[in-house]
This record gives structure tokens, C-alpha cells and sequence, in this order.
């Protein structure tokens, strides 16, 4: 992954970068309502998949973290990112064995995901924080 001096950051997530993108993904959604989209290209006609008024759930977590970057103990070279939230859970793995590491946009409002699930197909996530309504 680049970052650059805007505090953008972008490219194709390996796993010495994990800790990293973990951290940013924290700070960036932590107290905060997004959206997440994903567009699976798993079937004939994708579809856009949209969850609103999202936010980072601890509490749901088994180790109290919203966050969690981990390393497989059993598979070598193996890991990722598990992000819980207000609907369930999403994240990232990566297998150095495997081809199509995770592209990443990591922006100061929102975090773009283009990978591969597990049983090959592509996916594409956006995550954008959502604007608040402010009362006059």
C-alpha cells in the first residue's frame, strides 16, 4: 500500500500491512454511522447489497474489538481483517499462496475494497461515513 501526503491511501494489501490498515480502518469509522455497499460478482446480474446507519460494534465482539487483525496459527502465510458492526461482519483475508490481493482505497471519508472471496469470485465493498443532520 502507498500513502500519500494527504493521508489517502491506496493499492494492494499484503500481510505486513494488515496491522496498519486495520488501525486506519479503526480510526476512521470509530463513533461514527456509514454505509456499506457490496457488489458480488458471483451471479449473472450483480446487484448492489446496501446496509445504512452502520457503526462499529465492540460490544458484539468476542474480544471487545470492532477491529480485529489476525494471523492464521494453523495456515502459514494466511490472514486479515474482521470488522464487526451494528449488522454483522465483513473483512478481508489474504493467502500468500493465492493470487488477488486485496486492493485498497482508504480516503479520509470512506475505504474501497476490491478482493476475492474465498471461493473465488470478485468483490467490491465502498464504505462511506455518512453525512450528520444538523437542527437549525
Amino acid at each position: 500500500m502507498n500513502k500519500i501526503s494527504t493521508g489517502r491511501w491506496y493499492g494492494t494489501v499484503t500481510l505486513d500491512k494488515l496491522e496498519e490498515l486495520g488501525a486506519a480502518i479503526e480510526r476512521l469509522f470509530t463513533g461514527k454511522r456509514y454505509t456499506w455497499v457490496a457488489v458480488n460478482y458471483h451471479v449473472s446480474e450483480p446487484r448492489p447489497e446496501v446496509r445504512t446507519g452502520q457503526r462499529l460494534s465492540p460490544e458484539k465482539a468476542l474480544n471487545g474489538k470492532a477491529v480485529k487483525v489476525w494471523f492464521s496459527e494453523n495456515i502459514p502465510d494466511y490472514g486479515g481483517i474482521t470488522v464487526v458492526d451494528s449488522y454483522g461482519v465483513w473483512g478481508i483475508q489474504i493467502d500468500r499462496h493465492r493470487e488477488g490481493y486485496p486492493y485498497v482505497v482508504l480516503e479520509h471519508d470512506s475505504l474501497y475494497i476490491e478482493h476475492f472471496a474465498l471461493a473465488g469470485h470478485k468483490l467490491m465493498w465502498k464504505v462511506v461515513i455518512e453525512q450528520e443532520e444538523y437542527e437549525d
